[in-house]
């Protein structure tokens, strides 16, 4: 659980707070070009963000405890394999710890593969996002009688701060989604400080 917190929490979050300082310096400079791209680009993506988070939330959540349940359930058959050895020997009755064992890693790795599913989702969502907006400002702006010659260079600009805004703004869904699912280990790892501390 240690090592979930730190590497599911502690470095999510950190990684989270650079990419909003990145994120937030882009977007004001894309604001600044062209508000109405901007406010396009920026109502696709939260929308995205939202309804991905929406509808992922408690999903992503009894997965995590599921992971920890079947974490604990797996060390517990191991403990109790070893602890036991001589007796199970004697009876006959490796078999059954072992397969103990067994499916609580299966059971483990099922919903560890499933947060990493979670996780990396929203990246191909954020490019089907992107090509959107894209269209979408093109159709607009044709239609509104501008010329390519005005579209051009405010979309190459938008481009390249998608090239740096997509993987930040796919680590903070991801984020969001990883704090959801260690959401219940920091909450174990806090009840057992506040036991020792009793």
């Amino acid at each position: 659980l240690t090592q979930q917190f730190a590497q599911g929490v502690i470095l999510t979050a950190v990684r989270l707070l650079s990419d909003i300082i990145i994120g937030v310096s882009i977007l004001a400079f894309l604001a600044w070009i062209d508000f109405f791209a901007f406010a396009l680009l920026l109502a696709l993506i939260l929308l995205l963000i939202f309804l991905y988070d929406k509808v992922l939330k408690q999903k992503v959540y009894d997965c995590g405890v599921k992971a920890n349940i079947s974490a604990e359930l797996m060390i517990q058959g191991v403990n109790e394999g070893i602890g036991g050895l001589k007796e199970l020997r004697i009876l006959g009755n490796q078999d059954y710890f072992y397969q103990k064992v067994c499916n609580d890693a299966d059971s483990y790795a099922k919903y560890q593969g499933l947060s990493m599913i979670f996780s990396s989702a929203p990246r191909y969502l954020i490019e089907f996002i992107l090509i959107v907006f894209v269209v979408t400002f093109v159709l607009i702006n044709l239609l509104s009688q501008n010329s390519l010659q005005y579209i051009t260079p405010t979309l190459g600009v938008f481009a390249v701060a998608a090239l740096r805004l997509m993987p930040s703004v796919s680590a903070f869904s991801s984020g969001l989604i990883q704090f959801r699912y260690n959401k219940d280990a920091v909450s174990t790892l806090y009840d057992d400080v506040l036991l020792m501390q009793d």
